[in-house]
């Protein structure tokens, strides 16, 4: 038989197989691309009326990668200047996770057709993902200045949108409200209207965002039911239920989601702000398919493994936090991992502290800074964790598509977004009485693991005891915060201009972020603060920032947004704190701090303001202290007040380890809203009929010879 008979032989066998992966096998193993292209397109009714890119968009989707790489490669010896067959080429190695050969195609591309909006918005999205966010920026603005076509103004709107991320990223705060503003007059998408929102509550340009908060307001509430309803389709669609990968990147496209970061700061409902982060979670699911978590596995001699995962392993909050925490969990019976989804810097000492603290670097410390979400996630599951800990949530390292993918069978949230994840991977959240009451489980959708005492982790060991400073003559007292400008909010702003007025004091705010500072001033003066009442600091160093605490009279915590890292330095420099718990999670986590005995626990705003005023004068010796206010200036003198309450590093430990462990015990055994139940997740039922949901609260005592680590069915 000749050659060209074979082939001829090839393709009928070819045509006749119903698996793709077989006639794959078949078409592969010729020897010549002519033949091979031959063979494949014996797979279509068109025939040779397939141009070469179209079938290698058809070989891709029928799930022959190798015999569409093939027949684009030819494509592109043919004709280098191919745009569509460099499109096709780069995204199906982006799709597949090949990030940098991506990076490398698009390039190539570039170099071949010239500018096009297209594939520049696209590399730069992948540098964006990358967290190179500078180059990310100049490929958008490349981007919108390509004269390569006529885009529409939806796909020109949305470039403006990636490019006001890539700016807000940057911390170029200004720049990126007039990307965001440039997106929204030519698409009005509610995605757009919360990242505005976002740069504006941050430079504290408080009139447009009331004004922009209601709107996002009401377009939330009118088309929420519809995101659902599309993101439960694109989840079905991924998982082979009726349409293939373009379907789902369109339909994707279509759902104007809120980044759920963004949400904290908006004042939404808890509900409504659980939704969004369904939302956006079900987005992940949807992108990396239907996966199954691994089978729970046995601890070994009674050891329990315990996985930690954060883009924040460096000189951030997280790692401030941490500290040498983590040391404190034996050995014996815990073995524990760092995942690092970004590249800390070299010699950064807040990793090296993190690092010792688990066990040595190359054993207990994972990179996978760089890698695809699904080559990250066969990472953490080769080490075969029974817990794996995401400590950051929605706070912009993009851990969603790992952790959806389930690398570990047991999936927590801990410490880094207060808020529920509203994630169909993440079975519980570890957090505490005070901060997740009980009454609110329906605002999550994880289960509560409930510690006794606060879940806020600060371990300041490593640090020199703060000594307070000989304090300088004045007329009145000093209140500060020291927390980020955009947790505040013009009426706060204007109790504390009645406070310091009433009691002829000072306010001391950081000037962080500093683009803010002009409008905060100004909207001082309204509220009655001069240049000589209102002092901007700038930001400084950990220990002198405690000494700079020192030097305060009371700390005024933020009603709407909680300090939280500033919460616990401001106790362990000795300084009284003020704060109030309202409904949302953000809003708590300062209360749960109250068994420190320099925290003073506001019912009511106007609580609030009486005890700020009371104490101030009883704390220049101006008025009568009450007992309350005789404890806490007697605990500033008091050195042990840095190992009570949420300073107790040793009694955190031991409640974390009990959580943890029982978290694993009871994992194969009490419901733990079930991660595999996705359709009821995404409908979100469960918020309207709680009560039919098998979830637990798992309440942790400190001491294991009590009686208070028990689990509460609801």
């Amino acid at each position: 038989m000749g050659l060209a008979s074979y082939a001829a032989v090839v393709v009928f066998i070819a045509t006749m197989l119903t698996s793709a992966s077989d006639g794959a096998l078949v078409c592969g193993a010729l020897p010549h691309v002519k033949k091979r292209i031959t063979c494949y397109r014996g797979w279509f009714p068109q025939g040779d009326r397939v141009t070469l890119t179209e079938l290698g968009n058809l070989l891709h989707k029928k799930g022959d990668k190798e015999g569409a790489f093939d027949v684009l490669k030819e494509a592109l010896k043919r004709q280098p200047n191919n745009l569509h067959a460099h499109y096709s080429f780069a995204s199906f190695l982006e799709q597949d996770g090949q990030i940098q050969d991506a990076i490398v195609a698009y390039d190539g591309a570039l170099s071949s057709v010239g500018e096009h909006i297209v594939l520049l918005n696209n590399l730069a999205t992948l540098y964006y993902d990358q967290r190179d966010w500078s180059r990310a920026e100049a490929l958008y603005r490349r981007a919108l200045a390509a004269k390569s076509d006529s885009p529409g103004s939806t796909q020109l709107a949305q470039i403006y949108n990636n490019l006001g991320n890539a700016l807000k990223e940057q911390n170029e705060l200004e720049a990126s409200v007039v990307a965001y503003q440039d997106s929204l007059r030519l698409d009005r998408r509610l995605d757009v209207v919360a990242s505005l929102l976002h740069s504006l509550h941050h430079l504290c340009d408080w009139s447009l965002a009331d004004q922009q908060l209601e709107a996002l307001q009401a377009h939330w509430r009118e088309s929420l039911s519809t995101q659902e309803q599309v993101v439960a389709t694109a989840v079905q669609v991924m998982a082979g239920v009726g349409g293939q990968r373009e379907v789902l990147d369109r339909l994707l496209e279509s759902v104007p989601h809120v980044q759920p970061f963004d949400v904290l700061g908006q004042r939404l409902a808890p509900l409504a702000a659980t939704r969004a982060s369904a939302i956006f979670a079900s987005m992940a699911v949807a992108r990396v398919g239907p996966s199954v978590p691994p089978g729970l596995l046995t601890p070994v001699a009674g050891q329990i493994s315990v996985g930690y995962l954060s883009g924040a392993f460096g000189d951030h909050p997280t790692s401030h936090l941490l500290g040498n925490a983590l040391s404190l969990l034996p050995r014996n019976l815990v073995s524990q991992h760092l995942f690092s989804l970004t590249r800390p810097p070299h010699g950064c000492p807040h990793l090296a502290r993190l690092v010792t603290s688990v066990g040595t670097a190359r054993a207990n410390f994972h990179l996978l800074a760089g890698r695809s979400p699904s080559a990250a996630a066969a990472a953490i599951n080769h080490q075969r964790v029974h817990v794996l800990v995401d400590l950051d949530g929605y706070t912009g390292t993009g851990m969603e598509d790992v952790l959806a993918l389930r690398p570990a069978s047991v999936q927590i949230a801990f410490l880094g977004f207060h808020g529920s994840t509203g994630a169909p991977y993440i079975q519980g959240i570890v957090t505490d009485r005070v901060t997740s009451p009980p009454e609110l489980a329906g605002d999550y959708t994880e289960s509560l693991l409930l510690m006794t005492g606060s879940h806020f982790v600060a371990d300041y060991r490593h640090y020199p005891r703060p000594h307070n400073p000989p304090r300088r003559p004045r007329s009145g007292p000093v209140y500060c915060n020291f927390g980020q400008l955009y947790k505040l909010d013009s009426k706060t702003l204007s109790l504390w201009g009645e406070i310091v007025a009433e009691t002829h004091g000072e306010l001391w705010l950081v000037s962080y972020p500093t683009e803010a500072e002009t409008r905060v001033r100004r909207q001082g003066l309204r509220a009655g603060l001069t240049n000589a009442t209102l002092k901007f600091l700038p930001r400084v160093g950990k220990e002198e920032h405690f000494a700079r605490a020192g030097e305060c009279d009371l700390y005024l915590d933020t009603p709407e947004y909680n300090s939280h890292t500033t919460a616990t330095d401001a106790l362990w420099s000795g300084l009284p704190l003020l704060t109030i718990a309202s409904e949302r999670m953000c809003t708590r986590v300062a209360a749960s701090l109250s068994d420190h005995p320099l925290l003073l626990l506001a019912r009511t705003m106007r609580d609030y303001r009486d005890t700020a005023a009371g104490y101030g004068r009883c704390a220049l010796g101006q008025h009568l202290c009450g007992e309350r206010g005789k404890a806490v200036l007697a605990g500033r003198h008091d050195v042990a007040h840095q190992r009570v309450g949420p300073l107790n590093v040793g009694a955190w430990a031991e409640a974390f380890l009990r959580t943890v462990r029982l978290t694993v015990d009871l994992a194969s055994s009490v419901a733990m809203a079930p991660p595999e139940r996705l359709s009821r997740s995404l409908s979100l039922s469960r918020f309207e009929r709680a009560s039919d949901l098998p979830r637990w609260h798992l309440v942790v005592g400190t001491d294991p010879s009590d009686d208070k680590s028990s689990v509460r069915l609801s």
